[in-house]
């Protein structure tokens, strides 16, 4: 029964993910979906597979051979070598080293804002995913490498893609202790995974989980779902060492497209006079209007496993018009 599960997966890779899934609704929240490998979907289980400094925790040598040589700190199996590597390219990520970056990031940004407003009012219809992507490329090589690859100043933004997210289900290997979940004693040495796509997807912790729903995060659970539930980064030793970096791109680039161009909303309940003053100065510093363009569900759910998540293939993106 394992060996032809196996075979299965193996041979839908886009599709791995949803089939794990209807083996946990079928089967229960813990399942073997190879002859070595077992997968939770669990999120109270979280932190004790993905751990910090408590125990060692090594990563499937099979699952990193995708990523080409070892040499990467993403692709080290062993527990040690790892921390090793990552102790050297942590201080680089830190909070402070990314605060210092903050100029950095928002120079990329401001001409980001540039080329929308280039946009405006041509009609020109841009895929808002490529344009994002290009924005993070130039980012990233500007910090590793003193010079930005130049996305943002392509036509076509370069068609940069960096994916939508991790998709995948990451494997880890107790290499000293049995693990416990529940009533299953889990050997050690046993591949464990979990996938961060179907944990947020479970309406126990998130409920009505596909809905846009920011109350959510105002309401008084909202801390204990963001800290201890929302797994986006992942979590322990391994955790994204650019989360700092991924945050204040975030930030700064949510104000800069979406909070400036609120204040021209904002002067509706001011003076005809003030009204003005304000459109002219949200124009200015922002003033940006993106409007969907022939864009439905299909372009956005996710549909396919790349590792990165995928919605479906034919699509032709997040599409918007700057108005």
């Amino acid at each position: 029964m394992a060996k032809r599960m196996n075979t299965d997966l193996t041979l839908n890779t886009q599709t791995n993910s949803w089939e794990i899934e209807k083996m946990h609704k079928e089967y229960g929240p813990i399942v073997r979906i190879s002859p070595y490998e077992l997968h939770i979907n669990d999120l109270e289980y979280y932190d004790e597979l993905y751990v910090g400094s408590s125990r060692r925790s090594e990563k499937y040598p099979w699952t990193t051979k995708q990523f080409g040589p070892s040499t990467s700190v993403f692709a080290t199996v062993g527990h040690e070598l790892h921390r090793i590597r990552r102790a050297a390219l942590a201080p680089f990520f830190s909070t402070q080293a990314v605060q210092r970056l903050e100029p950095c990031v928002q120079s990329v940004i401001d001409k980001l804002i540039t080329r929308l407003h280039e946009l405006q009012g041509t009609g020109k219809v841009v895929d808002i995913l490529h344009v994002y992507c290009a924005l993070t490329l130039d980012i990233i090589s500007e910090y590793s490498f003193a010079r930005a690859y130049g996305a943002l100043d392509r036509d076509d933004f370069g068609k940069t893609c960096l994916g939508n997210g991790v998709s995948h289900r990451l494997a880890r290997i107790s290499p000293d202790v049995d693990l416990q979940y529940k009533n299953w004693t889990i050997p050690r040495g046993v591949p464990v995974s979990m996938t961060a796509l179907l944990l947020h997807a479970d309406p126990t912790f998130f409920p009505s989980p596909t809905s846009f729903s920011p109350d959510r995060w105002l309401s008084q659970t909202a801390k204990k779902l963001e800290h201890r539930y929302l797994v986006t980064f992942g979590k322990g030793s391994r955790m994204c060492i650019g989360m700092s970096l991924a945050y204040c791109e975030l930030y700064l680039t949510l104000f800069a497209v979406f909070a400036r161009s609120s204040r021209r909303d904002d002067a509706k309940f001011d003076s005809d006079e003030k009204r003005g003053e304000k459109d002219d100065e949200g124009k200015k510093e922002g003033g940006l209007e993106l409007e969907l363009w022939e864009t439905g569900d299909r372009d956005v759910v996710v549909k396919r496993d790349f590792f990165n998540a995928v919605p479906e293939l034919g699509t032709k993106g997040i599409r918007v018009v700057v108005k």
